[in-house]
This record gives structure tokens, C-alpha cells and sequence, in this order.
């Protein structure tokens, strides 16, 4: 424990330290180096930030926050583009059933994300799975099916059923 050490000196150590192999642990996740820069940047202000807490534990303890700060900004930068992804396949599926509403209206509306968002989460997990697959990540409806395991008919009739449950749920607001 070092609790007289110099805050702003002994993250100027921890940054020359581990800064390359921070980069390289987030790179080889993300294999994109604009986001390796970007999340390292993230990884070393939340550091900064807790340094008056950290700087009471071992070197070690340092170490192992600092990387799992690292993996959990990846995790949660993916799952942001997911979800954003998600969101605009969502959009145009909702379009497509509804194509009296503008694009640019359905993109821009927040309150429609949201419902649609809401919509496939209240979808059974089997259907939610069917449903995102067909219709959101273009995975093609036999590829789907065959990783469910279910049956032609029964994959056939819950997907319809996912469609008909997202409908219904989203009716109400295409009419306004």
C-alpha cells in the first residue's frame, strides 16, 4: 500500500505502464484501432477518477481494475452499437408494415424506439429469438429455424405469432 504516494505521480506511472498493453488488450477485441484509442482514453479517465481509492491497494489490484475497466468498456461500447443496430433494423421493419409514416419521422422519433424496443423485449424469449433473427439481423428464415431445432411448422407458426404480438402491441401508435 502506498496511501502517501503522490496521486497524479503514480498515475503517471500506472499510464506509462500499462497504456500499450490497455490499447492491445482492447484492439484484439475490437479489432478497430480508432475505438482501441477512443476506449483506452475511456480506461485512463475512469482511472484518474478513483486514483485517491486505488492508490490504498496493491499494485496488483490496480492492475486487475484497470483491465477489467478495460473489458467493461468494450462490453458496454458493444452492446451500444447493438442496440443501435437493433433499433434501426427495428425502424424499417416498422416502416415496411406502416409505410405511411416518413423515414426520416420514424428515425427521429424517440418515442417510437422506445416502443418498438419495448415491444421485443416483452416477446417470449423463443419468439424474441426467432423474431430478431428473421426479421432484424438477416439471418435467413431456414437458418433460423434450423438453430431453433423446432419443427418447419412450429418455427413457422411462432414466428407468426412474434409478428402478430408485435403488431398488435405497435398498432395503436402507427395509428397516430
Amino acid at each position: 500500500m502506498e496511501p502517501n504516494r503522490d496521486i497524479d505521480s503514480l498515475f503517471k506511472e500506472m499510464y506509462e505502464q500499462h497504456r500499450q498493453s490497455v490499447y492491445r488488450y482492447i484492439y484484439r477485441h475490437s479489432n478497430d484501432p480508432e475505438t482501441a484509442l477512443d476506449l483506452t482514453q475511456e480506461v485512463f479517465l475512469r482511472l484518474y477518477s478513483r486514483m485517491d481509492r486505488l492508490r490504498m491497494q496493491e499494485s496488483g489490484v490496480r492492475t486487475a481494475w484497470l483491465f477489467r475497466v478495460a473489458h467493461n468498456a468494450f462490453v458496454d461500447r458493444f452492446r451500444r452499437r447493438s442496440a443501435e443496430a437493433n433499433y434501426i433494423a427495428a425502424a424499417r421493419w416498422q416502416m415496411e408494415r406502416h409505410p405511411q409514416r416518413e423515414a426520416r419521422q420514424t428515425f427521429e422519433d424517440r418515442d417510437l424506439r422506445t416502443r418498438i424496443l419495448m415491444a421485443i423485449r416483452r416477446l417470449t424469449p423463443e419468439l424474441r429469438r426467432i423474431f430478431v433473427g428473421c426479421e432484424l439481423r438477416n439471418k435467413g428464415v431456414e437458418n433460423v429455424r434450423k438453430q431453433s431445432g423446432l419443427s418447419r411448422r412450429t418455427f413457422f407458426r411462432r414466428l407468426a405469432a412474434a409478428r402478430e404480438t408485435l403488431q398488435l402491441t405497435l398498432a395503436a401508435y402507427a395509428e397516430l
